[in-house]
């Protein structure tokens, strides 16, 4: 049967007319679930990149290898990898290069030599000229520098891309940087953090609208060009702040309507299964999961990324607790038949720590939880703001009789405020 499976098996063959370009075909093969090992944009990149520099008895370059090499450095750790999602890698450096106004000319993909590259789709990523990459691979630390830059601007901390709701977005912000650093057309027309203040708000404003849900390809190239040519305009205000309140209604007209309220965002927060699928659930946690560092139990641990013990968002209100006292009054908070929503598994109930402290905290109440480990909010109240617990959310948790509802209206409020505040450029 063996045998028979080898000699028999026949391969199918599709002949691509040749009103296809090459770029074309490798977004069909990304477009479809296709079996056995698979074709990817990156693979061509890697070959070409590899022939293109083994002349001269150079080195020859080595994508993948490179992409694995990046990843071990600080800023990139969890965004570089051959073997998670290295087309994002290839996508960045595309958007460094349409940055840029002094550049080489685009290689030549299939039958026509393209003129510009304006978008991050396979076809440009094939155009990316050999010259750039050899640029941008000879600068490895700082495109990891310019990476955790990129996190610490949205979040205030280091995030994997699996935990960003549109991790491409993060070209925009490595790109710019890279022409301050490479182009001479930059001449310090903005300040670093001109640029952290307009992209935070640009991030976060289409990161809660759902903006690149769809076309995002496309819509990333625009993107970029439109946020170089409003902080191009810094010289024609008189100051940092002017500027900046320019931009924020610039961002308005040019994002569109969309962005939601106070009241939606507490809508979100407060539902285990907010409207708008795993993208908006990442933008809501992001802030909390990247901005503690300490676990609130014990101080001494770090669990910022890439943390060394295992952390994830874990239930203030323990489950457990939520379905023994499904009853009474409490019904109107912990049941979702009865509330409309489910309280207990929304982000209004959940914070980052560590797996020991989780299993000490479930089998209590807050209070208890936090009176056993000797937290008080005046040693902890650094912790216990970083994940969004003020001293009326303390005293709620510490109260002797179980106030749920009070404790997630009041902390929901706390995290929608913060997230608004964000969508506003304004330079820290």
């Amino acid at each position: 049967a063996a045998f028979s499976g080898i000699t028999k098996t026949l391969l199918a063959v599709y002949v691509v007319p040749q009103t296809y370009t090459l770029g074309e075909i490798c977004e069909i093969f990304e477009t479809l679930n296709t079996t056995g090992t698979k074709v990817s944009t990156v693979d061509l990149i890697h070959s070409w990149l590899y022939t293109d520099t083994s002349r001269d008895g150079r080195q020859p370059l080595s994508l993948r290898d490179w992409i694995d090499e990046l990843g071990q450095l600080q800023g990139a750790i969890g965004w570089a990898s051959r073997d998670d999602r290295p087309e994002l890698i290839a996508q960045i450096v595309t958007a460094s290069y349409i940055a840029l106004t002094e550049k080489a000319p685009p290689r030549k993909v299939g039958r026509k030599q393209p003129t510009a590259l304006t978008s991050v789709k396979a076809g440009d990523l094939l155009a990316t000229p050999t010259a750039h990459w050899e640029q941008v691979i000879g600068q490895t630390q700082r495109v990891a520098e310019f990476l955790g830059d990129f996190q610490k601007c949205v979040a205030r901390g280091y995030f994997p891309y699996s935990r960003s709701p549109y991790p491409v977005a993060s070209a925009i912000y490595v790109s710019v940087r890279w022409h301050m650093m490479q182009d001479a057309d930059f001449s310090a027309k903005w300040s670093l953090g001109e640029l952290d203040a307009i992209y935070r708000a640009f991030y976060w404003r289409n990161a809660l609208m759902g903006r690149y849900d769809q076309g995002f390809l496309t819509q990333l190239g625009i993107d970029l060009k439109a946020i170089l040519q409003q902080l191009s305009r810094r010289g024609a205000f008189s100051s940092t702040n002017e500027w900046a309140t320019a931009s924020s209604d610039w961002l308005s007209s040019f994002m569109g309507a969309g962005l939601p309220n106070r009241e939606t965002l507490v809508d979100w927060i407060t539902d285990a299964r907010p409207v708008g699928g795993s993208a908006r659930v990442k933008a809501l946690t992001l802030p909390m999961f990247a901005r503690v560092r300490k676990d609130l139990l014990e101080p001494e641990l770090d669990i910022s990324y890439p943390a060394d013990s295992a952390v994830e968002l874990h239930h203030i209100y323990p489950k457990q607790w939520a379905r023994d006292n499904c009853h009474g009054d409490l019904a109107d908070w912990l049941d979702p038949t009865v509330a409309g929503k489910d309280y207990v598994n929304s982000l209004a109930n959940l914070m980052p720590l560590s797996r020991d402290s989780n299993l000490r905290w479930k089998a209590k109440l807050p209070g208890r939880a936090l009176t056993d480990s000797g937290v008080t909010f005046d040693n902890a109240s650094q912790r216990l703001a970083d994940a969004f617990i003020d001293r009326e959310c303390f005293d709620i948790l510490t109260s002797p009789s179980p106030r749920p509802g009070d404790f997630w209206q009041r902390r929901s409020a706390l995290i929608a405020d913060h997230l608004l505040s964000l969508c506003q450029v304004a330079v820290i």
